[in-house]
């Protein structure tokens, strides 16, 4: 049964995006009206980015709600004074890092808006200091986990990895041209440009121009940040757009402030036209495309909530269990089960997604430190070593493996002669009808075709899906056919 419809319905009131779209309102109500804060919240949700986070939300969407929901209260205290509204913005923005570091430039822009803020220069020491506090509060929360977490405040867990050494390289022109023509095409489209004129306009316009200040530097630091990055933005627009979506409410808003002052100035029947343009054009643009994107997002959703209930079914809580990193990130947001690194049963680790003939200084994604001693070891003979280590982290004798691919042979591998044996068969659901697709990443839509029966689940759904839209959740070497089974698998002794 196809369920991205009822996502797309639950859109407006789950948690992340509904919070972030009465963020919108509220934003884009003070810069403009409430009938086009309204029209603003309609097309934000066209946005096949934004469609895509509402199936899978992860951490983008908590930022975006945060980020969107700050920039508002700071306007309404800026036009009411109340403390309480910038103590309350404070405590959000502060929250930021504790989501998503990376995501912590976005605090330039309410930087800015302070330096640029009227009342903040007006405003007595108690009131800087409420918002300075609220702050610093979720800030301090943050340091004292890392503290606790990973030994020192200063560490977090990008320093397991290193990726923190490999920001700045020589990819950085390259990255940063090609995610300015993913926002100008799939990711945005004509609200990019209609936003960013939208900005620089807003700091010629006093009413505005402190939220302009904010938007303007919010928006292009995040596209400095992610295109500093070494990872190499793929072809699929939602894979890359996801990083800059925090950032979206903020050319929404001001694209829609910049069409009201142009509609202001036309009489009603031409301004009414112009709308009509304005939102067909953006529907156009992105709404196919996004509502299908939508659905396979949806989708692999769906085969994450099926896997989660089965090993609540089948696995006993706090056991050991190995299974995709996928399905492994979708199990760790319950805490029930110990959770083990697919790589220590691999022969090697995979290597990075890095532009081609560029070095990084590290090995990103991975601490192969921990695992180096196992990988120095033939897999074969790796079978008592990781029981040793199992054990002594777990207290438990017997391994859940979540594969019928080359992940439970490796197991097997190393714990021959030792086999595992299957506990439970999980049936996956129908593979999704796909539209036949044409043009630039599927642009065109036309006749729907069934997906095929037969074959390997994950090369059934990358064979039917039009191009740009290829499914990653179960690559690598799950590689199942359905049902996916789960199997129990004793530790050596």
């Amino acid at each position: 049964m196809d369920h991205s419809w009822r996502i797309l319905a639950l859109s407006w009131v789950s948690t992340n995006s509904g919070d972030l779209q009465l963020g919108f309102y509220s934003l884009m109500a003070r810069l403009t009206s409430r009938s086009w804060a309204l029209l603003g919240m309609i097309l934000l949700v066209t946005n096949h980015t934004f469609l895509c986070r509402v199936a899978n939300p992860v951490a983008h969407m908590p930022v975006a709600a945060l980020f969107t929901w700050g920039c508002a209260l700071l306007l309404a205290w800026e036009e009411t004074g109340t403390p309480w509204r910038i103590a309350l913005a404070g405590f959000l923005f502060g929250a930021i890092p504790a989501v998503r570091y990376p995501d912590s430039v976005l605090l330039v822009g309410p930087f800015v808006y302070l330096l640029r803020s009227n009342r903040w220069g007006l405003s007595e020491w108690p009131v800087r200091r409420i918002a300075l506090s609220s702050f610093l509060v979720p800030v301090a929360l943050l340091l004292l986990r890392n503290q606790v977490g990973f030994g020192a405040f200063w560490r977090t867990g990008y320093s397991i990895s290193g990726e923190q050494s490999a920001l700045i390289g020589p990819w950085f022109w390259t990255h940063l041209v090609q995610y300015s023509r993913l926002l100008l095409t799939n990711g945005l489209g004509p609200v990019f440009v209609a936003g960013v004129m939208g900005m620089l306009f807003m700091l010629d316009t006093r009413p505005v121009a402190p939220f302009g200040a904010l938007a303007l530097p919010a928006a292009t630091a995040q596209v400095l940040v992610y295109a500093a990055y070494y990872w190499a933005p793929p072809e699929t627009p939602e894979d890359t757009m996801r990083f800059i979506m925090p950032t979206f409410p903020l050319y929404f808003a001001a694209a829609g402030w910049l069409l009201w002052r142009s509609v202001q100035a036309l009489n009603q029947r031409i301004g009414v036209l112009v709308i009509a343009v304005a939102v067909a054009l953006q529907a156009s643009w992105q709404g196919l495309n996004g509502l299908h994107q939508f659905r396979l997002i949806s989708y692999q959703t769906g085969i994450n909530r099926v896997i989660e209930e089965a090993v609540r079914k089948y696995v006993p809580a706090q056991s050991l269990v190995l299974a995709h990193p996928t399905i492994e990130a979708t199990l760790e947001y319950f805490w029930n089960w110990k959770l083990v690194e697919p790589g220590a049963f691999l022969p090697a680790l995979d290597e990075p997604m890095v532009p081609e003939g560029v070095t990084v200084p590290f090995e990103p994604g991975r601490d192969r430190s921990r695992l180096r001693r196992f990988l120095e070891v033939p897999v074969a003979k790796r079978g008592s070593m990781l029981a040793k280590e199992l054990r002594k982290w777990s207290g438990r004798d017997e391994l859940y493996v979540i594969s019928q691919g080359n992940l439970r042979l490796k197991v097997e591998e190393a714990f021959a002669p030792i086999q595992c044996s299957q506990v439970a068969s999980i049936p996956l659901p129908p593979v999704p009808w796909w539209p036949r697709s044409e043009g630039h990443l599927g642009a065109a839509l036309d006749a729907a075709q069934p997906a095929q029966s037969e074959g390997s689940w994950d090369q059934e759904l990358r064979a039917g899906a039009p191009p740009g839209l290829i499914p990653t959740i179960f690559l690598d070497f799950l590689n199942v056919r359905n049902p996916l089974p789960i199997y129990r698998c004793a530790l050596p002794k």
